[in-house]
């Protein structure tokens, strides 16, 4: 057999093969090539390299539940339009910080594996103990069909649940712009918030009853049901919709709900950050932190310790942790976990390389309008000088002020939001990375009678060289526990009326803990 190469193209391997060849010859044509991890999708010969073939879904129904397990975590990790660090300034005093959400998504065309296109977290790999990248993801929904005023999950007794409800949810009366979207999102009630209501003539304390005021949202564990009214938008709507109740189709809708994420520990050798003093510490040393919003002045010494959390500090000052990625440790960083071998949960590990913060971009900032410093303004500023508190010969920092609508637009600057910015004009740590631009996402599926499970930097090479070549600006990982169902809908009825029958709409529940690597490459 003879083996013909070429270092030009294809067409003159091939003359050069036909040229030497002879009857009864096999001629086979090769180019150069360099080996990669990297594969275009169902390419492959081995079973290990042979990515399965997307499943098509009429959509994507999402329940989760979340914890901001350390610190300078915003809510725009979840889509939200919030930069501040989710804590004891921003939620409830004590931890855990957590919230619950949801969203909705029913289409009229069938869309290849809906959770991985449009999910709030990374779809993990089938197969146990097996990792893999995903490189710049972005994806974007077309029209959301109406399928009526909510989604609603809730147990049977209908004493727990939560509504992903319809935006907007009155609809105005031109509504040829308009595009439904079902989302939600509230602080996470672990049981129902009651109330005492007056009866009678409310003279005796007797007579009150006991009333919920607000039920709890995401029952661990729970088998909960679900539903829809159905919507029929006015005939010049431009959206679909699904005109018929979930239970025309399918009375017996449920679905139920992971465990309580909880008692993860850390363990590594090298360096820890500490949160406080935003620095390095413990060089080469052998460290344990369990996967918490607070570190406990004593390392857990198994997973058991991490069942529970954590005293506040003597000081009172709760300081989120903030925790040492793998690339940062001399030979990887362990998850470990009390083993679980009849968990019906599946169990996976990802970390989210985030892209750098373009200061220039919408979100980040602000229209002002420069404003000299008036005369109080001037002799306050004389007066630091005169007292040495600023260095002498420094003149006044130019003022700044919201601009208004009075403004000329010659006169309003857009600049990077001062909230945002540290005083060496760096972003504050909650956007080490732009929180809603994922550079690269690695993903773990683990086996959770394991017990442990350890990432090292070798592992993560494609996605760490991936991000440093697109100058990633921080990361974040989360462990989850994930439950889903295939859930058959009724018929969707397009804009111009017509009927579609799309296949299982994927639903998906997780329970997640997310927490940051301190990202310093």
């Amino acid at each position: 057999m003879k083996l013909c190469t070429a270092r030009t193209c294809l067409l003159t391997c091939l003359l050069t093969c036909l040229l030497v060849g002879s009857p009864g010859v096999f001629l086979a044509c090769g180019l150069p090539a360099t080996q990669s991890d990297l594969k275009f999708g169902g390419v492959g010969q081995a079973p290990a390299e042979i990515g399965a073939a997307p499943t098509p879904g009429g959509g994507l129904i999402e329940y989760d539940w979340v914890e901001f397990a350390g610190g300078q975590l915003p809510l725009a990790l979840v889509g939200q339009p919030s930069f501040a660090q989710v804590g004891p300034a921003l939620a409830a005093f004590a931890p855990p910080y957590a919230i619950v959400m949801g969203s909705g998504l029913i289409f009229d065309t069938d869309q290849p594996d809906p959770d991985a296109l449009y999910g709030h977290f990374a779809r993990p790999p089938d197969t146990v103990g097996t990792c893999h990248t995903v490189y710049g993801q972005q994806s974007y929904a077309g029209d959301v069909a109406d399928v009526g005023s909510a989604i609603t999950a809730q147990l049977a007794d209908g004493s727990a649940g939560f509504e992903i409800g319809r935006h907007p949810f009155v609809l105005p009366p031109d509504v040829q712009d308009v595009r439904p979207r079902y989302s939600a999102l509230a602080t996470w009630r672990s049981a129902s918030l009651t109330h005492w209501v007056p009866t009678g003539d409310g003279n005796a304390l007797s007579d009150a009853r006991e009333e919920t005021l607000a039920r709890a949202n995401y029952p661990f564990g729970q088998t909960l049901n679900l539903s829809f009214p159905g919507g029929l938008p006015p005939i010049e709507a431009a959206y679909p919709s699904v005109p018929l109740p979930l239970r025309s189709v399918n009375l017996a809708a449920t679905l139920t709900l992971p465990q309580q994420p909880a008692g993860f520990m850390l363990e590594w050798t090298g360096p820890r950050f500490d949160a406080r003093t935003r620095s390095w510490t413990g060089e080469g040393q052998a460290q344990a932190s369990c996967l918490a919003y607070g570190r406990a002045d004593t390392p857990p010494a198994s997973p058991t310790d991490c069942q529970k959390l954590p005293l506040p500090p003597s000081d009172g000052n709760l300081v989120g942790q903030i925790y040492t990625g793998p690339w940062k440790t001399e030979s990887g960083l362990t998850l470990r976990w009390e083993a679980q071998p009849d968990a019906t949960d599946s169990l996976s590990v990802s970390i989210r390389f985030l892209a750098r913060v373009d200061q220039t971009d919408a979100r980040f900032v602000r229209d002002v309008v420069s404003v000299d410093a008036d005369s109080t303004a001037q002799g306050d500023w004389d007066s630091l000088l005169d007292d040495g508190l600023v260095p002498g010969g420094t003149p006044v920092p130019q003022g700044q002020r919201p601009s208004l609508a009075c403004d000329d637009d010659a006169d309003v600057s857009w600049v990077f939001d001062p909230a945002l910015r540290q005083a060496d004009n760096s972003p504050v740590p909650t956007l080490q990375g732009d929180p809603q631009n994922t550079v690269a996402e690695f993903t773990c599926t683990l086996d959770p009678g394991a017990g442990s499970f350890t990432i090292t930097a070798e592992m993560l090479g494609s996605a760490l060289s991936y991000a440093d070549q697109h100058q990633a600006g921080g990361a974040v990982f989360y462990v989850a526990r994930t439950q889903s169902e295939q859930l058959e809908i009724p018929a969707v009825r397009d804009w111009a009326g017509q009927r579609h029958d799309v296949s299982p709409v994927t639903v998906v529940s997780q329970a997640v803990q997310i927490g940051r690597f301190w990202y310093d490459r």
